[in-house]
């Protein structure tokens, strides 16, 4: 993606180090299945001190979202040592890990295209900024609830 394309005016709807993520809506509003009824449309963008990358479009789907809340509620309980967002789409992972002293650390993968290229940012979340994660994924999930969901044996 060139650098030239404008900065979005508005806050992003999930920050994780130093990346940017928007939702803009459903990719199909009117369909209200599991599968076709729960992928957003989004711009994700990584800022790091010498590159910039994005990725757009029906990338990530809101179970995925979900699982991103859940895995980040059990590893700041110390339930479990590892989080993320595992898109199906390849354009997007995101990776938490517990670390000693109470510390966490990430890393984004983040491509437009990955038949092409790929990034990957490695990054450590401050103090508070696992709980920032939680609550936004929280009103992702509250403002797109997950549609028909359906059970894991499925």
């Amino acid at each position: 993606m060139s650098n030239s394309t404008p900065a979005r005016p508005d806050a992003p709807d999930l920050r994780i180090g130093g990346l940017r993520l928007w939702i803009d809506g459903r990719h199909n509003s009117e369909v209200a299945d599991y599968w076709d009824g729960n992928w957003v449309e989004v711009f994700a963008e990584y800022l790091s001190p010498h590159s910039r990358v994005a990725a757009a479009g029906p990338i990530i789907h809101l179970s995925e979202i979900s699982t991103l809340h859940t895995s980040c509620e059990k590893l700041a309980r110390l339930e479990v040592q590892e989080a993320g967002l595992y898109c199906m789409e390849p354009n997007l992972k995101i990776e938490l890990w517990a670390v000693p002293g109470g510390k966490v650390i990430g890393k984004v993968r983040i491509t437009p295209d990955h038949k092409s290229e790929m990034h990957d940012f490695g990054f450590a979340l401050e103090e508070g900024e696992l709980a920032a994660v939680l609550a936004a994924c929280a009103r992702v999930l509250e403002k797109y609830p997950v549609r028909n969901r359906i059970s894991a044996e499925e």
